[in-house]
């Protein structure tokens, strides 16, 4: 895995972070050109977006990232520089407040099928003690049970995997947002 993934991505001799290297013509390419906003407000493009996301799922989590910005000009920028660097964390800030308001979500509506599954379990518990046996109250206290069984795993489903995949997408998402963004400018460095 590593072999492969030292192939494709360069690496930083420092602190061995994994480089994703983007190649672009002007400032604006790293932005939705159909997005009027200043630049720091400014949607990325998607193209771009599916490309950090790639990369960041072919890396594991365990490795630090870093986005080096190859600009097919020579011409540096430093306040472009910071605003694009302002956009981009903005961007993952609030991709990251998302997350976490998924993860709430899915927590309280997790809480709340544990409470009805525990609720229509105590309903066939009682039900069983105090029904006489017959076709009709069986299908009751039969169909209590299994609702209040499907609802306890659903609740454990949503703890157990779905916000785990959120936190999992959570974190590679914090790895892009403190990893470090370099410009390289033409004829002033070029891909090692």
């Amino acid at each position: 895995m590593k072999k492969h993934l030292d192939r494709i991505y360069r690496r930083n001799p420092e602190n061995q972070s994994y480089i994703i290297d983007v190649q672009i013509d002007h400032y604006n390419d790293l932005f939705n050109y159909l997005d009027p906003s200043p630049l720091r407000r400014r949607d990325l493009d998607q193209d771009f977006i599916a490309y950090l996301e790639e990369a960041s799922l072919e890396i594991p989590l365990k490795f630090p990232l870093e986005l080096d910005i190859h600009c097919a000009f020579s011409e540096e920028l430093k306040e472009r520089e910071d605003r694009i660097r302002q956009g981009l964390y903005t961007y993952f800030e609030a991709i990251l407040l998302q997350r976490d308001r998924r993860i709430f979500l899915l927590i309280r509506t997790s809480l709340l099928y544990l409470v009805i599954g525990g609720a229509l379990l105590l309903f066939s518990y009682f039900l069983s003690r105090r029904l006489e046996e017959n076709y009709f109250n069986g299908i009751l206290i039969e169909g209590s049970n299994i609702g209040g069984w499907v609802f306890a795993w659903e609740a454990l489903d949503i703890l157990a995997f779905k916000t785990a995949q959120l936190r999992r997408e959570k974190k590679r998402i914090l790895r892009l947002e403190n990893g470090a963004i370099n410009f390289r400018y033409q004829g002033k460095e070029s891909l090692k």
